[in-house]
């Protein structure tokens, strides 16, 4: 058993260190400042592998990585966005299946939740598998009084920066943007109001994340909206985008797939607005409002609007 961590300047310690715990403390780390990652480890670690690369390549780097994997009979990789791109490529090149979402994993096991949390699966299994754990799930063994530091095995092996013609191509990187100074993330957010594809266009999503910042919350949304272009791929909450644990989450215009609800994890209070009242998000909200989102959306910035002769949003209400 062992974990692949892909690394970035942004991980955190306490992500990858819960990561290698549930391997039993193995883990191989590919990606940036790998052995600056591994030096600043607080948890009891046996093994560490440091593979140094320049960027983020998930094609590549499964190829890379296979020879390392093959005789492993379970790889556990953090369910965080490049660990959700890398898993599925690494089971392709080893021919393993793939469990997502797991809370805990063993030799012959996994546990995972789905629907959102309130059914958990118990899998069973007697050939190697890759699976996903989400991160914030296993908690930290504390790094024992004198315990010295980890096992690390730093490769001699650096990826290129061209691939070769036997290696093919990874989706082409045209930039990585992050928050803002001061800027909250969704993951870390108290208060998120998340839009769906009932809020209709791009126009609404900029009032969106217009009563967002007046109620000091976050703007989210589904992964129609990201795909639309309406908010950025980074605000999509759902089994392919991010978890969020806010204290209260308001949905506009969202219907509730389960892919979304996923990646809602146990909000004290939902409030929800939508023209289908059977829908399951009405059905999850203690707050359902049987109305139409975007007229719901402009009223609400009206009132929180320091300008109430302004006709920036009533021009838009029908």
């Amino acid at each position: 058993m062992i974990a692949v961590i892909p690394i970035r300047k942004e991980f955190t310690d306490n992500e990858m260190s819960e990561i290698i715990a549930e391997a039993g403390g193995r883990a191989i780390l590919i990606g940036e400042e790998t052995e600056k990652a591994a030096s600043s480890l607080e948890t009891v670690s046996k093994q560490l592998i440091c593979l140094e690369a320049a960027s983020f390549s998930p094609a590549r780097w499964s190829l890379l990585l296979r020879k390392y994997l093959e005789k492993q009979d379970l790889v556990i990789i953090p369910a965080t966005p490049d660990g959700r791109d890398l898993a599925p490529r690494i089971a392709y090149e080893l021919k393993w299946p793939l469990i997502t979402g797991a809370i805990k994993v063993g030799p012959g096991y996994a546990y995972t939740v789905r629907h959102p949390r309130e059914a958990m699966l118990e899998y069973r299994f007697d050939r190697p598998v890759v699976a996903t754990i989400l991160p914030g799930e296993r908690g930290i063994e504390p790094l024992p009084p004198g315990a010295g530091h980890p096992h690390i095995t730093v490769s001699d092996t650096t990826i290129p920066a061209e691939p070769s013609e036997e290696e093919g191509s990874d989706a082409l990187l045209l930039d990585v943007l992050s928050n803002e100074a001061g800027e909250l993330g969704l993951t870390e957010a108290e208060r998120v109001i998340a839009g769906g594809a009932g809020l209709g266009g791009k126009d609404a999503f900029e009032l969106l994340e217009l009563l967002a910042t007046r109620l000091g919350a976050v703007a989210g949304a589904t992964r129609v909206a990201t795909d639309a272009g309406w908010l950025p791929h980074d605000r999509q909450i759902g089994s392919t985008g991010v978890t969020v644990r806010p204290y209260w989450y308001v949905a506009l215009g969202i219907s509730g797939a389960s892919q979304h609800l996923a990646g809602v994890v146990d909000p004290e209070h939902v409030a929800a607005v939508n023209l289908d009242p059977s829908c399951p998000m009405m059905a999850l909200a203690e707050l359902p409002i049987v109305a139409d989102a975007p007229k719901v959306l402009y009223e609400m910035v009206e009132m929180l609007s320091t300008d109430h002769s302004s006709t920036e949003f009533t021009s838009q209400r029908a």
